[in-house]
């Protein structure tokens, strides 16, 4: 039998045993090759630098030689950054690769990969630098796992912070690969950081079912326990479930005496706590919880955390018109703020003070404000805050008597609300739109804005709301859609022939 018919016949018996085909090119290429092959594996994209990395006792040219052999299988694909296996064959080898026994060699290659990171060419731009910080994180997992999951974590926050949630899911796929290795507390910490980024995108239900895996998970650490704690309490909060929410946070600051090992800030639970009572009503529950937030924090010097409890704090004396100490709170967040250079957060303490200045009828300052507030979020990417800036500037436009400035500000308002989905936002945005129209004389588009508002209103179960506009839309309906000048002429003239009958009837 020939060589050819041998290889053919190996591979016949190998695929009719449910060798993968990865594997028989891999049985069928010379041992070196095939171990190297699998070594390009590990990282994602690889060149003859990367190989070498991986193979130090390989010279240059040998490199270069051995890429140019691995270019011609069907199974490795060009990528801008050099080559690449193919998904399916890179996800087999890369499994293989975390199996127990070949963990040692997996660690050794990984750690090597990170040093010629650290050692390597300073990145030209920062889409290069950011993604050498990836490569790194996803390597420091293999080496290290412990390193590696705090690199996660630091990345992850970080592109949070920005509200950059589309790197934030990349570093969250990338550490999910390391899954069949990682240890339950590792699983839990990951869990909870995708719990986060699914609440981000308004996306309840998903996050609700990662926070609920974590807490009842028996390895998770106490920390992260607490922290998921708090998230459910903001999901509740964030759908109008104060009582839920406060059961939540009530949680958090149980585990948080109970337990050894927690470091979330007293405070920041404390600060949490005030805000669902705040939000159901307690005012004076709210107050103290804000005040013994303050306490602590001011204490233990976060000024962070201070300035986040003075805008709470001063929503509170706002809800209760004293606007003086509303906006003496709001400046001292405002302050803290920018002073650690938090801009993102900033912006939603101007638009708190834009509020203030809108119900004195400062026009300017209050529009000087949310302008302030809606680059910010622009800047961001935040297409909510955007949102909500927007309809808070659609009232300042009216003050002014701006009114198609005001319609143009509701629209882009309307437009963001229908890009995240956000529908209660959009039926009270429709509304607006729907008063702005009336004022403009321009029922028709008038009576389809409110038409959609109350659908909106109904979708959500929101039956006063949507009553109030329906209201809104038969007090349209019943004047017929004939504009307001027509009616004043009419009135007008019944006057007049009312007076001219007068004048008759006397004389």
């Amino acid at each position: 039998m020939s060589d050819v018919l041998r290889e053919f016949q190996a591979i016949v018996e190998s695929l009719s045993a449910g060798v993968s085909s990865t594997e028989v090119l891999l049985r069928l290429m010379p041992a070196d090759s095939a171990a190297q092959l699998r070594l390009c594996a590990i990282p994602h994209e690889f060149n003859p630098r990367v190989l070498r990395t991986l193979v130090p006792a390989l010279d240059p040219a040998a490199a270069e030689r051995r890429c140019e052999e691995f270019a011609e299988l069907s199974s490795v694909v060009n990528v801008p950054g050099g080559l690449a296996l193919n998904a399916a064959a890179r996800a087999e080898l890369f499994r293989d690769w975390l199996r127990p026994e070949r963990r040692d060699e997996f660690h050794q290659a990984s750690a090597r990969l990170v040093a010629s990171l650290d050692n390597g060419v300073s990145a030209t731009s920062s889409a290069e630098s950011e993604a050498q910080q990836h490569s790194r994180m996803f390597h420091m997992l293999g080496a290290d796992e412990e390193r590696g999951v705090t690199e996660f974590e630091h990345l992850c926050r970080r592109a949070r912070r920005a509200r950059r949630l589309a790197v934030c899911g990349t570093l969250i796929r990338l550490a999910h690969e390391y899954d069949p290795v990682l240890t339950p507390a590792h699983v839990a910490t990951l869990t909870y950081h995708e719990g986060k980024l699914a609440a981000d995108r308004r996306q309840w239900d998903g996050a609700e079912q990662l926070f609920r895996r974590v807490v009842e998970t028996p390895a998770a650490p106490a920390d992260v326990v607490v922290k998921t704690y708090l998230r459910l309490g903001e999901l509740a909060a964030e759908q109008g479930d104060f009582d839920q929410a406060i059961k939540n946070y009530g949680l958090a600051q149980t585990r948080s005496t109970e337990w050894p090992g927690v470091t979330t800030p007293r405070y920041h639970i404390l600060r949490s706590l005030g805000e669902a009572y705040r939000e159901r009503g307690d005012d004076a529950q709210a107050e103290r919880f804000f005040t013994d937030s303050l306490e602590l924090s001011l204490s233990a010097n976060d000024r962070l955390a201070s300035a986040d409890t003075f805008n709470s704090l001063g929503t509170l004396y706002w809800r209760r018109r004293e606007v003086e100490k509303a906006t003496e709170a709001y400046q001292k967040s405002l302050g803290y703020l920018l002073e650690a250079g938090r801009r993102f957060q900033a912006a939603q303490v101007y638009n708190n003070l834009g509020v203030i200045y809108a119900d004195g009828a400062d026009w300017e300052e209050a529009q000087r404000a949310y302008e302030q507030s809606l680059e910010i979020k622009r800047q961001a990417d935040d297409s909510l805050g955007q949102a909500r800036t927007l309809t808070n500037l659609v009232a300042v436009y009216q003050g002014q008597g701006r009114l198609e400035a005001a319609t143009d500000a509701c629209l882009d308002a309307i437009r963001l609300f229908e890009e995240v989905r956000h529908l209660r936002g959009l039926a009270h945005a429709k509304r607006m739109l729907g008063r702005l129209y009336l004022a403009r004389d321009q029922r028709e588009a008038a009576r389809t804005a409110f038409r959609e508002s109350a659908e909106l209103f109904e979708r959500q179960h929101a039956d006063r709301e949507a009553a109030i506009v329906r209201d809104e839309l038969a007090t349209v309906d019943a004047r017929g859609g004939i504009p307001t000048w027509v009616w004043i002429a009419g009135i007008v003239i019944v006057l007049v022939v009312v007076i001219i009958l007068i004048i008759i009837a006397s004389s």
